[in-house]
C-alpha cells in the first residue's frame, strides 16, 4: 500500500503544481485527497460533558488527528482510527504526532505555523520535515522522504514555489485553535507524555462499515465527527430516522456496555435562546428532534470561530449511550 499511497499523494501534488496554484481537486473524501490541517469542531464542548475516567478504548475518525489527541488528553491511550482518506495516516499519525513528540508547546505552535506559511521555502520545509524522522515510524519516513523529493523536483521543473502543505492540506489558513490540547502548556504536556505510551492504529474504512471492519473489538467511546452529514451519498437525500436507528444498532455491536457514541456533530445547531430547532439535525436528512426516541440525547456547547465563542448560537452533538 505504501507505493500506492506515495503515487496517490504525488498525483495530488502534480495536478496543482502543473496548474501553478493550490486548489481542491478530485472527489471529496476519496482515498487520496487533501487532509484537514486541524479540526473545525469544539471537541472539548462535547467531551467534557461525558465522564471519561473509566474509558480506556476508543474508535475515532482520524482526519486532522485532533479528535485522537483530545482523547489522549482525556486519558484514553488505546485508540483505533479510521478514515476514507489514506493520507490522514501520514499527516496525523506521521508528521503531526512526530511534531508533538519532538517539540514543547511553544516550539510546536511555531513549527506548525512555519509549515503552512507561504513564505517558508521548499528547502526549509524539507529540513523541518526530515527533522521529525527520528520520531516517526518507518512507513511514515519512507512516505515523507519520497514526497519531499517529488515535490522539490516537480516544483523546480515547473518553476513554482508553492507551499507543500498548501498542496496537501485544507483549513490551514485560519488562526483558530479549537483543540483543547493546544489551549495551554499543561494540556499539551499531558498529551505529549501520554502519546509516548499510546497504542494508535489506522484502517482505511467507510463509516457505514465500521461494525464489520472492527467486528472483533469493543469500544468505550466512538467518535464520528460530522460524517453523518454525508450519509446521503449512500442513502439519498432526505433519508429518514429509521436509517439512523439502523446504523446506531450496527455500531452498538462494537461498543462496551455504558459506551458512548458521539454520533453526529452539528455546527450552529440552534439559536441559544431557543429550546429546539425544527431544521433537520443532520445535513441532507429529514431527521428532526422529535424523531429521537431511541435514547439519543443532544449535547449543546458554544460555537467557536476565530478563537471566540458566539453569544447567539450553539453547536450540538447527538450522543447515544449503549
Amino acid at each position: 500500500m505504501l507505493k500506492n499511497d506515495i503515487n496517490g499523494a504525488s498525483e495530488l501534488l502534480l495536478k496543482q503544481i502543473s496548474a501553478k496554484k493550490t486548489f481542491f481537486t478530485g472527489i471529496p473524501f476519496s482515498t487520496y485527497q487533501k487532509v484537514y490541517e486541524k479540526t473545525n469542531e469544539n471537541i472539548d464542548g462535547y467531551l467534557k460533558q461525558v465522564p471519561m475516567e473509566n474509558k480506556s478504548k476508543a474508535l475515532s475518525v482520524l482526519a486532522s488527528g485532533d479528535q485522537v489527541f483530545s482523547l489522549i488528553l482525556n486519558g484514553i491511550k488505546d485508540i483505533d482510527t479510521f478514515d476514507s482518506n489514506r493520507l490522514t495516516y501520514y499527516y496525523s499519525l506521521g508528521l503531526k504526532r512526530a511534531a508533538v513528540l519532538k517539540y514543547n508547546y511553544k516550539e510546536y505552535l511555531s513549527f506548525m505555523k512555519k509549515m503552512i506559511d507561504s513564505n517558508t521555502s521548499k528547502e526549509e520545509q524539507t529540513d523541518l520535515v526530515k527533522g521529525l524522522f527520528p520520531f516517526m515510524e518507518k512507513n511514515h519516513i519512507l512516505f515523507w522522504n519520497e514526497i519531499l523529493d517529488f515535490n522539490y523536483n516537480s516544483q523546480k521543473q515547473e518553476n513554482t514555489d508553492l507551499n507543500l502543505f498548501g498542496l496537501l492540506l485544507m483549513n490551514s489558513s485560519d488562526c483558530d485553535i479549537k483543540s483543547p490540547y493546544l489551549w495551554d502548556e499543561s494540556s499539551y504536556a499531558k498529551v505529549r507524555k501520554n502519546l509516548q505510551s499510546a497504542n494508535i492504529t489506522f484502517k482505511q474504512a467507510d463509516c457505514l462499515d465500521l461494525h464489520n471492519q472492527f467486528s472483533n473489538e469493543k469500544y468505550d467511546a466512538i467518535l464520528l465527527s460530522n460524517i453523518p452529514d454525508y450519509f446521503y451519498r449512500n442513502w439519498g437525500t432526505n433519508w429518514r430516522y429509521e436509517k439512523m436507528k439502523e446504523e446506531e444498532e450496527n455500531l452498538k455491536q462494537i461498543m462496551n456496555s455504558d459506551g458512548d457514541l458521539f454520533f453526529s456533530y452539528m455546527f450552529m445547531h440552534r439559536a441559544i435562546n431557543r429550546v429546539k430547532t425544527e431544521r433537520p439535525l443532520i445535513a441532507n436528512s429529514s431527521v428532526i428532534i422529535d424523531d429521537l426516541v431511541n435514547g439519543e440525547t443532544i449535547l449543546t456547547f458554544p460555537h467557536i470561530d476565530k478563537n471566540r465563542e458566539f453569544k447567539s448560537v450553539v453547536d450540538g452533538m447527538i450522543l447515544i449511550k449503549k
